[in-house]
């Protein structure tokens, strides 16, 4: 199962922070498939990626954040201290 997109509720959460974001998403599947002797012995897939984002205040300071997965809690936690590092900049 690949996990709904949080971009949209990055992109908020940013503006209440008085910030603007870019926001790009990866998600990266795998497909595995394991034959011994012309013989079918594993098959098995996997995904996984995350999301990344370039934050900009008014003043046009930035900064740039990741985070592995697609937990919103987690993001907009890395989204805040984003937000922290580019006012830093100012």
């Amino acid at each position: 199962m690949v996990p709904g997109s949080i971009a949209d509720g990055l992109i908020e959460h940013s503006r209440r922070l008085g910030a603007y974001a870019i926001v790009r998403e990866q998600i990266k599947r795998a497909l595995s498939v394991v034959v011994q002797n012309g013989k079918v012995e594993e098959v098995g897939s996997a995904h996984g990626g995350g999301a990344g984002f370039h934050l900009f205040t008014e003043n046009g300071s930035s900064a740039f954040g990741s985070v592995d997965g697609f937990d919103a809690g987690e993001a907009g936690a890395v989204l805040d201290r984003t937000a922290q590092a580019a006012r830093v900049s100012e």
